[in-house]
This record gives C-alpha cells, structure tokens and sequence, in this order.
C-alpha cells in the first residue's frame, strides 16, 4: 500500500508505501475455501446416498449390499421381510442359520470378477431364489455387492415375470449415484437414471429416443467406444466428457456391459466421483 509525496508546486516527488506479508492471510483464506469446499461435496455426497438408500427401500424385490465379510450393511423392506433382519450377524448366519458361509453362494464371484453375476438357489423351504448381483462401490470406496433377490415361486405367470424384470430393470438404473444409461445397437439411449438428467440438463423423456453421443463433447469417440463394447462385451475407465445443455462440462470414466434382459442393450455407468475427488484437492 502506498501513496505519493508532493513538493510545494504540487509535483511529486517521492511516496511512500508499506509492504505487508499476506502469505499466512493467504494460506488461512485458502484453508477456509478448501474445508468449505469439502463440506459441500460431504453433503452432496451424503445426499445422493441417502435417495439411493430411500430408492432401494420402497422396491417389491429383495435387495442388500453385502460387504466383504459377509455382513449386511443395508436390507430393504422387501429383503427384511422375508429374511428378517441381521442384528450384525453374517448373511448366512441370520438368513440360513449356518456358522459358515454357503456352499452354494455365488455372490461372492463378482468379487473375483468384478463383473454382475446372475444365478438361482433352491432354498430349504422350497423356495427358488433368483439373484442378481453386481459390483458396488460405496462413496468411501469399500467394495461391496448389490444384491438383487426374486423367489420364483411368487411369479404367478409371465405377466408376473415381465413385470418384475421392468421393475428389476428400473430398479438397478434408479438406484447408481452416478449417471446410468442403458442403450441399443442402434445407439439409442433406451432408460436413463436421475444423476443422468441432473448432469445432462434433459429430462428422461427428452433423453430416452435420442442419440448416446449427442450428449459428449466428442461424439465419434464416444460412438466408438459402445460399438467396441458391443464387439467385446465390456469396456472399463474410458475418459470423456458430457456437456449439459447450459454449456457445463463433467469429465467422466465411461464403464459398459452388455446385458440381455428381454433383448440385448448396453448397461452403461458413468462415473462422475473423479470430478468429487478433484474438487477435494
């Protein structure tokens, strides 16, 4: 800071200035930024968590998130009434009764493949147990297993079978905290989650019909990567970017499989939690 000295005729002549370090004003100003900045990914985060939990527990099907060690960390309505509940015991201590894990599980295969795995049981009651399980990784990256379980014997028909595979469908889309697409060889975006209207700026109506690549800032490349999907059954980690309709950019990890559920259509996850780890730093 500063100003000027003048002599008797108005001109100056000299001035005079203090110089004062801000560094450490700087590093405090800086400290206050970063720890609001992480205060507001936190609860964003804990946002989405929260309508992912509220989602998973109003769905007819049974649906858990099983950790590495074989506990529960989350039941919903449907799973609870027909398993009751863990009361921190393992899955099959309170679900089977048993002191080790089932011989039969094949749950624990998307853990070695890291791929969705799909598989049916008979259980001691004569149930037949549908499961659906997929690869899950929790906002703190803990790795855990997003199960799905339909019993069979409650389909009445077919009616009852397409119904819940619908329900299935939606379910599994609703329930990402990140952007989800399903699309068709034709490149048609055929369902798409909330978390994808929120980062695009469309709403599902006005997405479903369209174009995949439409919605990137380099559409042939994007283009590229499903057709190869398609050809190899998935891709994992590809970098692109989604543009919003009011111009914002969101780089993501573009991970795709192909699934059959009633015709065969590409699952594709988008993965926007890069973008929160940078604005952490």
């Amino acid at each position: 800071m500063g100003r000027p000295l003048r002599d008797a005729h108005s001109q100056m002549n000299s001035y005079i200035g203090v110089f004062i370090d801000i560094t450490e004003r700087k590093k405090i100003e800086f400290a206050l930024c970063e720890s609001e900045m992480h205060r507001e990914v936190a609860e964003a985060v804990a946002a989405e968590r929260q309508r992912f939990f509220d989602v998973l527990e109003t769905l007819p099907v049974m649906i858990c998130l099983l950790t590495s060690d074989y506990h529960v960390a989350f039941a919903n309505r449907s799973y609870r009434g027909y398993f009751g509940t863990s009361g921190e015991r393992r899955c099959y201590e309170f679900r089977f009764g048993r002191t080790k894990p089932c011989e039969f599980c094949e749950s624990y295969k998307v853990f070695e493949t890291g791929h969705p795995h799909h598989w049916k049981v008979n259980v001691s009651d004569g149930s037949i147990i549908e499961a659906y399980d997929f690869p899950f990784t929790d906002i703190d990256d803990s790795l855990m297993i997003l199960k799905m379980d339909i019993d069979v014997i409650e389909r009445k028909n077919v009616g009852e079978t397409l119904r819940l595979s619908n329900i299935y469908n939606r379910s599994l889309i609703e329930a990402s905290l990140d952007p989800l697409v399903t699309i068709g060889y034709d490149g048609k975006i055929t369902d798409v989650n909330t978390s994808t209207e929120f980062v695009t700026g469309y709403s599902r109506d006005e997405l479903i019909g369209t174009d995949f690549t439409n919605y990137f800032t380099e559409p042939e490349k994007a283009k590229k990567v499903y057709q190869e999907v398609f050809e190899k059954g998935l891709v994992f980690d590809y970098e692109l970017e989604i543009q919003n309709k009011n111009g914002h950019l969101t780089p993501i990890l573009y991970n795709a499989s192909v699934y059959r559920m009633n015709m065969v259509r590409l699952l594709v996850f988008l993965q926007r939690h890069v973008i929160l780890l940078n604005a952490s730093k």
